[in-house]
């Protein structure tokens, strides 16, 4: 608008009378000044050739997308049923017995005895999606597997832990990780407690990325102190009573709140060394880890030493981790302490006077992976040209020293085993039988008769149950995992 009346002021054009008269023609104000104006400004605005279109658009109101939930929890059903706390609505199991050596009866369902169970939730032994929360308490079936577990390795926990290295090896779904616990109930029973557990429930945590880190250049090593300081917590509240009666073999200072800490030895204990050592939170370069473990070595002739380490091949098949060095390059997984010693004790570099080492395998990582499976296998023919991600033949070869692992594959359940499972579930009120789904005939014409009288057609349930074992064995191959989704199941 200030361009327009600049523009106009320049102007001194006059007007014709003509313009004058047509454009007040319909106006009755009388003009006593002339003034002037351009030809631009009295034109009519260009419109476009045809009739106009008017588009109506319809609003759009977005709404929120209904999230589908079952009104009690915003979890999916899966975690829904962990998160809720179904098992105390579950039937009591006061009939059930306690895993115990002495009775070791296949086709029996057992739980575990109280403290063994705590051990077991502090280690986070009972994995998720197992449908431990059917039960009041986690449950599992005596097999021929249990049976071959304490064999071969519970009772040899007398023996050096090199010469007593075991992998659990078996399709998916076939009891690795059960089997692991019941392994660690079977040697809490059988040495009534005096036995210092390790267990690690997955050794993916080692190497995915998931933890802080830094270069301890004393033991040229990159250390963990958050892995590290949650997994020596654990193992502090599963051993606590046995911690408290082994003495220090050598003294050891360190610093917790800014004030000196001297342990003695053979007077203060190696709780007391766990419990109050914080030098492993501070982020600094510290020997802690280190001392703990000669400790163990030190007192493994007069109490056993049982490591357990599940999806290990999670660990050994992902040999280069996600973590990077300061010049932008992967990790191996031998420079880091755990990961250093987790290879040690499962080649038996690391050896106790007592002891096994209990590895898992876990079908959820990277199948075409064979460095794990090589080193167990060491008969078996493989490519000589495979390399990495496919073949670490240097972890491959550590892990095969000292007499190699032993390889214990799961057998599958036998029908007697289905059957026995299948019953407690249906004890239980966990199994629905239903009736047989019958298709009517509309050929006959029998039904349609003058006979109003409907007869009453039994149903034996025990025949109902029989064809379910049947399938569900059939189906399932005596796979736990195929029979949990063979069979429909309630909370």
């Amino acid at each position: 608008m200030l361009r327009l009346s600049r523009s106009l002021r320049k102007l001194k054009l006059q007007p014709t009378l003509n313009n004058v008269q047509t454009g007040l023609k319909s106006t009755n104000i009388t003009l006593t000044n002339t003034f002037t104006t351009s030809s631009t400004l009295l034109a009519m605005p260009r419109q476009k050739e045809g009739k106009s279109k008017q588009i109506l658009r319809r609003k759009v109101v977005e709404k929120d997308k209904v999230k589908k939930s079952t009104g009690l929890t915003h979890y999916p059903f899966k975690k829904a049923v962990q998160n809720l706390k179904l098992e105390k609505l579950a039937p009591s199991m006061n009939h059930i017995e306690s895993l115990h050596p002495n009775k070791l009866t296949t086709g029996v369902i057992t739980k575990y005895s109280p403290s063994t169970e705590n051990k077991l939730n502090d280690f986070e032994a009972f994995k998720k999606f197992q449908h431990h929360e059917l039960f009041q308490h986690p449950v599992s079936l005596i097999t021929s597997n249990t049976i071959n577990i304490y064999n071969d390795f519970v009772k040899n926990l007398q023996i050096e832990s090199k010469f007593n290295r075991k992998y659990i090896d078996g399709i998916k779904g076939a009891g690795k990780s059960t089997l692991i616990n019941q392994a660690l109930a079977l040697a809490l029973e059988e040495y009534s407690n005096d036995v210092i557990i390790l267990h690690l429930s997955s050794a993916d945590v080692i190497g995915n990325g998931s933890s802080d880190y830094f270069y301890n250049n004393k033991l040229e090593l990159y250390q963990q102190p958050m892995a590290t300081k949650r997994w020596l917590r654990k193992i502090l509240r599963v051993n606590e009573e046995n911690f408290k009666k082994l003495k220090l073999t050598k003294d050891i200072s360190f610093f917790k709140d800014k004030s000196k800490i001297e342990l003695k030895a053979n007077q203060h204990t190696l709780y007391d060394y766990l419990s109050q050592n914080r030098e492993i939170n501070t982020g600094q370069p510290t020997i802690s880890f280190q001392f703990f473990i000669e400790q163990l070595k030190d007192h493994s002739s007069k109490i056993p030493i049982l490591i357990s380490i599940d999806d290990f091949n999670s660990f050994s098949d992902f040999s280069i981790t996600k973590y990077k060095s300061p010049d932008f390059k992967s990790i191996h997984i031998k420079n880091f302490e755990l990961g250093k010693f987790l290879l040690d004790v499962a080649s038996g570099d690391i050896n106790f006077n007592k002891g096994g080492v209990l590895l898992a395998k876990s079908c959820d990582f990277a199948p075409q992976r064979k460095t794990t499976h090589i080193a167990v296998y060491t008969n078996e023919e493989y490519d000589p040209y495979m390399k990495y991600p496919n073949l670490d033949l240097l972890v491959a070869q550590k892990l095969s020293r000292n007499g190699g692992i032993s390889p214990i594959k799961m057998a599958s359940m036998t029908k007697d085993e289905v059957r026995s499972l299948l019953q407690f579930w249906k004890d239980q009120q966990v199994l629905i039988v239903r009736e047989d789904y019958v298709k009517k005939d509309f050929n006959k014409q029998e039904e349609a008769e003058v006979n109003e009288e409907q007869t009453i057609v039994e149903v034996d349930m025990d025949k109902q149950f029989e064809k379910l074992v049947q399938s569900s064995f059939v189906v399932s191959q005596g796979n736990p995992y195929g029979i949990l989704r063979q069979n429909l199941i309630s909370y």
